[in-house]
């Protein structure tokens, strides 16, 4: 089982997971709290000859071995109570800024459960 240190991974994130809406047509979000991961605002900035570039991506790398969260990951969300899941225009909160998922990258060297994800979010 592959892991990466702990200290590499330092940060907690709050993921918004979308579950439906209400009697009023109020979308639901479900809170999430997964800590020990690591966030890199700095994912987008690029730099060349001309200066530095800057986009809002991000990217959260998440080691599904050793994450900390009171709920368990799930490629699909079918019990929002016990289960969190990372999809396409669900939200992760870091520092009070809020970000909108992209992409999702499963890394799975060995099988077919991932052993890093990786989240891109703007």
């Amino acid at each position: 089982m592959v892991r990466s240190p702990r200290f590499l991974r330092p940060h907690t994130i709050i993921v918004r997971n979308h579950v439906g809406e209400n009697e009023d047509g109020e979308e639901q979000l479900i809170d999430t709290t997964v800590g020990r991961v690591k966030f890199d605002g700095t994912y987008g900035i690029t730099q060349s000859s001309r200066g530095i570039t800057s986009s809002d991506t991000v990217v959260v790398v998440i080691d599904m071995h050793d994450y900390q969260s009171d709920k368990t990951y799930s490629k699909k969300l079918t019990d929002p109570s016990t289960q969190f899941t990372f999809a396409t225009n669900d939200l992760i909160v870091y520092e009070g800024d809020t970000y909108m998922i992209n992409q999702i990258k499963e890394i799975s060297p060995r099988g077919t459960d991932p052993d890093f994800i990786e989240v891109y979010a703007s």
